[in-house]
């Protein structure tokens, strides 16, 4: 089995680690550890509710959601700006 490395590893994952840090707060390391957690859960389960309205909506097989996971980091980042601008433990 032969794995290459590219410069674009690891790119889907850079919009988790900075949704995670920026839901918990930057200046706090147990805020940035609760973000890490919350973000963990909020993606899974947004991903799993997303699947879910499409295919309810649009008959969408459930495999070809998971293209969209990467947008619920994002949402994340946008609703705690808006509700708490520093972050969830942020002072």
């Amino acid at each position: 089995m032969y794995i290459e490395a590219t410069p674009d590893v690891g790119w889907l994952l850079l919009a988790s680690f900075f949704a995670a840090s920026i839901v918990g707060g930057l200046n706090n390391i147990y805020g940035a550890l609760a973000g890490g957690v919350l973000m963990g859960f909020v993606e899974l389960l947004g991903t799993i509710q997303f699947a879910a309205l499409l295919n309810a909506l649009f008959a969408t097989p459930q495999y070809q959601v998971t293209a969209y996971r990467p947008l619920v980091p994002l949402l994340a980042i946008a609703i705690t700006l808006l509700i708490s601008p520093k972050g969830l433990l942020g002072r």
